[in-house]
């Protein structure tokens, strides 16, 4: 396996992180901090994921997760890809629970036994 990481783009207050991968399914995966005043700190304000098949590249599934609605505040110095994933996938599924949870609860009534 080969290093992923493809470069950083750097903007007045602003750094990107870009990696990309893969054989047969490629994968590309950007992190971008943001400089916040009010924690003097730069965080994670958006990951963009997007993967295609080698065979077929222009359709492409692009996944946007904006922290820290979807995974709380993260500043650059904690920030661990690794970690990252398994919270969004935790949060992704107890949404998914949860749409799931109501709609059986409902569909049960309305079926009958």
């Amino acid at each position: 396996m080969g290093d992923p990481f493809t470069g950083i783009e750097v903007g007045p207050k602003t750094l990107t992180v870009a990696n990309y991968g893969g054989s047969g399914w490629r994968w590309s995966a950007d992190y971008r901090f943001d400089y916040s005043r009010r924690d003097n700190a730069s965080q994670l304000v958006r990951v963009t994921e997007s993967n295609f098949h080698a065979s077929d590249p222009n359709v492409a599934r692009t996944t946007v997760r904006r922290p820290p609605r979807d995974f709380g505040k993260i500043g650059f110095a904690s920030f661990d890809p690794k970690t990252l994933q398994d919270q969004g996938r935790r949060q992704l599924v107890a949404k998914d629970t949860a749409g799931l949870a109501s709609c059986c609860a409902s569909s049960e009534r309305a079926i009958p036994r």
